[in-house]
């Protein structure tokens, strides 16, 4: 992997839909779950705690936390070299 990310998502929150041409991502949601759209995917997928979601670049997708509390996941990024400047505070 070339870079990750630990993911705390408020109530509500996340990112919309988009498409990288560079970067494959895997999500693991490790705590509660989250709600992914993605352009393969018939309406929301919700992912509970322990799943992995996996999109290649090109692909369209996004997750939101659709629960009272927040979410967490783990965003790991191949070929990811600028990535991490998403997340920055």
């Amino acid at each position: 992997m070339d870079s990750w990310d630990d993911l705390v998502v408020g109530p509500g929150h996340g990112l919309p839909s988009e498409a990288h041409q560079l970067e494959d991502e895997i999500f693991h949601v490790t705590e509660r779950s989250v709600e992914i759209v993605s352009d393969d995917l018939a309406g929301l997928g919700n992912r509970p705690t322990d799943a992995l979601f996996y999109r290649p670049r090109g692909k369209m997708h996004g997750f939101r936390n659709g629960g009272a509390v927040p979410a967490r996941l783990l965003l790991f990024m191949t070929s990811g070299r600028n990535m991490h400047r998403m997340f920055a505070a």
